[in-house]
């Protein structure tokens, strides 16, 4: 096996990080898993899990080259994650 160091999720794959870019405007990162510990039906739930996501939103479309989601589609593109 050939392990890259700077691909993490290489390495026993065990990164589970989420990416979804929606558009130049929107995309959202994060852990969510699906599953009925991930959503509590109430606080008292001892078997809760907290999952964190981010939503990260271009303000200034006229400038998308120095945006955070243009670097990650880029970052993206040069791994082969996306199509």
């Amino acid at each position: 096996m050939n392990l890259l160091i700077l691909i993490p999720w290489s390495w026993n794959n065990r990164l589970h990080d989420k990416i979804m870019i929606v558009d130049s405007n929107l995309a959202i990162i994060g852990g969510r898993n699906i599953g009925d510990r991930y959503f509590a039906k109430s606080s008292d739930d001892n078997n809760l899990v907290n999952d964190r996501d981010v939503v990260i939103l271009n303000s200034d479309i006229d400038n998308y080259s120095n945006s955070v989601i243009f670097e990650m589609e880029k970052y993206l593109t040069i791994y082969g994650i996306t199509n």
